[in-house]
């Protein structure tokens, strides 16, 4: 069995306005503007690569290195939930409207402490820590970059080489991905 897979990349330029609000120049729908530092609540040192996902939707980000994140969203009332592997999640409610709101939060770790040794909740798996390496990788890749967004559609399939026409497809599948990226570390994927 192979596996076939048909990509189609288009890129899309979204712009923002002077003002602090930012419109889809596709569907001319207004967006508000979320970001903040994530910090733990008992140092109040940034957080680095916090996930933030919005509950309602299929929105989420990773905060930087400095525990910065930025979400740009419809404006309208959201729930957030926040966390990292060694601190408790957090969620929190927000009401956005179509310009910038700054919303730092807090997260309480999840350590205990024993006898000089530290213990974490849950360490990293082999697939995060994959997951990291690549995530360091292509910021690696960012620092060399300005600014770049992007709207991406691709589509694969799967199918048994041993079977002939329609009946050797096993799966077909698709995903379509927006994302924004700017100079120095703000970066939103949206895989809608």
């Amino acid at each position: 069995m192979r596996i076939w897979i048909t990509a189609l990349l288009v890129c899309v330029v979204l712009a923002a306005s002077a003002n602090g609000e930012s419109r889809d120049t596709l569907s001319g729908q207004k967006k508000g503007i979320l970001e903040g530092i994530i910090v733990d609540a008992n140092t109040s040192e940034p957080i680095p690569r916090a996930t933030i996902r919005v509950l309602q939707s299929g929105f989420s980000t990773m905060a930087n290195d400095d525990g910065r994140y930025r979400l740009l969203l419809p404006p309208g009332n959201w729930e957030l939930s926040v966390s990292h592997v060694t601190h408790y999640t957090q969620n929190v409610s927000i009401s956005l409207s179509d310009s910038l709101m700054i919303r730092d939060i807090s997260l309480v770790p999840s350590v205990v402490v024993i006898k000089g040794t530290t213990v974490y909740s849950r360490d990293y798996n082999a697939g995060q820590e994959i997951i990291l390496k690549a995530i360091q990788r292509k910021q690696e890749i960012l620092k060399r970059l300005n600014d770049y967004q992007y709207e991406a559609y691709s589509k694969f399939f799967v199918s048994d080489l041993s079977k002939e026409g329609v009946e050797s497809i096993m799966l077909i599948a698709e995903s379509q991905t927006t994302a924004y990226w700017e100079y120095p570390d703000r970066y939103k994927e949206i895989i809608t």
